[in-house]
């Protein structure tokens, strides 16, 4: 049985730009944003953000889909139902 080819791609993660309370890293393929944020006092934490739209406590990390399969205005990524909790 021949396998299956694999719809969606792996992250390729841009350069690094920090602030004070955050390091924000872009996918270089479908634009998604994997935002850490260290505040003082609290423990780290990830966040994503795609189209205007912040996902905390998403169970791993959204699927990649490249800008070219999904469409010239896409960024390839769906937030919404994989929420945590």
């Amino acid at each position: 049985m021949a396998s299956a080819a694999r719809s969606c791609a792996r992250h390729r993660w841009g350069e690094p730009q920090r602030t004070t309370y955050e390091t924000v890293r872009t996918c270089q393929r479908c634009g998604l944003e994997r935002v850490t944020r260290h505040e003082p006092d609290r423990l780290p934490w990830v966040e994503f953000r795609a189209q205007g739209v912040t996902a905390i406590g998403y169970r791993g990390t959204p699927p990649c889909v490249p800008r070219r399969e999904a469409g010239p205005t896409s960024t390839g990524v769906a937030l919404e139902g994989r929420r945590h909790g």
